[in-house]
């Protein structure tokens, strides 16, 4: 079982119900629709795809475990019912379960100046351990000297007691050594105050900074962050792991500096990995430190989420369904602006996933004469139709307005 550690500061709102998907919602490749720039030419040209190893968590109490899609003060977000519900400690013990899962996405975060470094919880702090200990030993120091002080003003009493002939005050002896014994048994224990008063514990806090930066904005970023260990004295071979989530502002083109410090860990840790996954609305952003990562054209990424779309539906009867785009006009954005092809067209779809033809009704016995439209629906790349686990010619409702450049 994984120890879960949620220093998760934010200020976000738990949403009433969660938003519907897009027309490039991500297949379990969390694949989205393509950016597109200008080239020199005026035409847009897409971006590169990133392939990665990211993670789907899933989080719950019990067996109740429901994948997570945000991060909120000290609660993981979970979808339950249509509606946002959160999952803390408060509640009980946090059930966990991390799935690695190949994921294709059109963005890539980048983070730079990574420092990762052992540091020590307050408690465990060196400089605060010999700071106490030399207070308590300086009350101990003055408190030995005030009992011996006290224990001789007891003997002089005494003695001039004796030499005067008068009985010994009371509650006093000539022989008693209550208080300076009472005080030498709390010195006894010097040793103990002493003990771990040297750096050889080793850290038990792991301190870390880095910058991050988007070229297109993350409006509701947060990360996960898991960090595998060797406790001190574990088995050959064997080590635990710690999970912490942390909600993030927003990220865009700036630098953004994110900073935290994970806890948990037994003095002395030595650690073996620290893996740092980015998210934006529940969907998993590639960084340049993503895991096997890979760099792809649009024409590879398409032939790639395809080959595993097949493979995954081998015996399968499904319709077409559109999933990235190509190199749509430059100007496609200002004539969507204006009002033009905001309306649902129906795409034939060949059974190699691309669009050929526009019409207007669902049946596709209306073609739309539209040079400037058959342009667009050619850039389209879809998941072909299938027909018991093969490839076939089929059609798609496409609400042209989800497209962007």
């Amino acid at each position: 079982m994984l120890s879960v550690y949620s220093n998760m500061n934010s200020t976000r709102k738990l949403n009433a119900g969660i938003a519907p998907s897009g027309l490039c919602r991500a297949l379990a490749l969390a694949l989205a629709c393509a950016a597109l720039v200008l080239d020199s030419s005026g035409q847009s040209t897409p971006s590169d795809y990133v392939l990665f190893q990211g993670a789907d968590i899933y989080v719950g109490h019990g067996n109740d475990l429901k994948r997570v899609r945000d991060v909120y003060g000290d609660s993981w977000v979970v979808a339950s019912g249509g509606k946002d519900q959160a999952v803390n400690s408060g509640q009980g013990p946090i059930g966990m379960k991390i799935d690695p899962v190949q994921k294709m996405t059109e963005v890539s975060a980048k983070i730079e100046g990574m420092k990762a470094e052992g540091a020590y919880t307050f408690a465990n702090d060196p400089s605060v351990k010999l700071t106490r200990s030399l207070s308590q030993a300086a009350d101990l120091s003055a408190g030995d000297a005030a009992a011996a002080n006290q224990a001789n003003a007891q003997t002089i009493v005494s003695m001039s007691a004796t030499a005067g002939g008068s009985s010994t005050p009371t509650g006093t002896s000539p022989t008693s050594t209550a208080l300076p014994t009472q005080s030498a048994t709390v010195n006894g224990n010097d040793s103990l105050a002493f003990q771990g008063w040297n750096t050889g514990e080793g850290y038990d806090l792991l301190d870390v900074s880095f910058k991050v930066s988007s070229p297109v904005k993350l409006a509701r970023p947060y990360m996960v962050v898991f960090t595998k260990f060797i406790p001190p004295g574990a088995a050959p071979g064997t080590f635990k792991d710690l999970v912490y989530a942390k909600a993030l502002d927003p990220i865009g083109t700036a630098p953004v500096k994110i900073k935290f410090e994970q806890a948990g860990f037994p003095p002395g840790y030595n650690l073996l990995s620290l893996d740092i996954h980015l998210y934006n609305e529940g969907v998993e952003v590639a960084t340049n430190m993503s895991k096997e990562r890979k760099v792809m054209t649009v024409a590879e990424a398409f032939d790639y989420v395809k080959d595993a779309y097949l493979k995954a539906h081998r015996a399968d009867t499904l319709a077409a369904t559109p999933i990235m785009t190509d190199s749509l006009p430059s100007d496609f954005q200002t004539k969507l602006a204006e009002g033009d092809y905001s309306k649902t067209v129906y795409v034939k779809v060949s059974k190699d996933g691309i669009g050929e033809d526009a019409y207007a009704d669902p049946q596709c016995t209306r073609q739309i004469d539209d040079p400037y439209l058959d342009t667009v629906v050619k850039c389209l790349r879809f998941k072909p139709a299938l027909r018991d686990g093969m490839a076939v010619e089929g059609s798609s409702p496409v609400n042209l307005s989800m497209l962007r450049a």
